[in-house]
């Protein structure tokens, strides 16, 4: 499912919140641990071990939501500057 392209009013929205999340304590904290608790599984893991491309991916996805949120951020930044 496609989805639809956002209004003007609802990107700057988005980016609000997306502002809002990045400074909220929560946030930090659950991507903090979870990448803490990456990391030491793969120092834990044999390299050869099933786990350690499941871990990899794991990490990637937690960079690609914080991605995700400040590219939030940077559009609205860059279509207001219009």
């Amino acid at each position: 499912m496609a989805l639809k392209p956002l209004q003007p009013h609802e990107v700057d929205e988005i980016a609000s919140d997306a502002q809002a999340l990045t400074t909220n304590k929560a946030w930090q904290r659950a991507f903090a641990e979870l990448e803490e608790r990456y990391i030491t599984a793969l120092k834990n893991t044999n390299i050869g071990d099933l786990t350690v491309p499941t871990l990899h991916a794991s990490m990637r996805v937690l960079e690609d939501v914080k991605g995700q949120v400040q590219t939030y951020i940077t559009e609205a930044k860059f279509r207001n500057r219009r």
